[in-house]
């Protein structure tokens, strides 16, 4: 009987251990993907800054650029 309890406790044990591993991997896939889509956002954010930031003409270089 003590030796079942004890091979019951350590089955247990074992399964508690595997379940605070796989959180721990899903916690930190989560952050990858929530720091790849705040990176996107933020891209996305700079794009449309851009397109609505008019371009600016240089009128003394020796050709006419276009700085943004």
């Amino acid at each position: 009987m003590k030796e079942a309890a004890q091979q019951r406790a350590a089955r247990a044990k074992k399964a508690m251990a595997a379940r605070k591993e796989a959180e721990k991997e899903r916690q930190k896939r989560e952050a990858i993907l929530a720091k790849q889509k705040a990176l996107a956002e933020k891209a996305a954010k700079e794009d449309r800054k851009a397109e609505k930031k008019p371009k600016k003409k240089v009128w003394w270089s020796s050709r006419l650029l276009v700085i943004s």
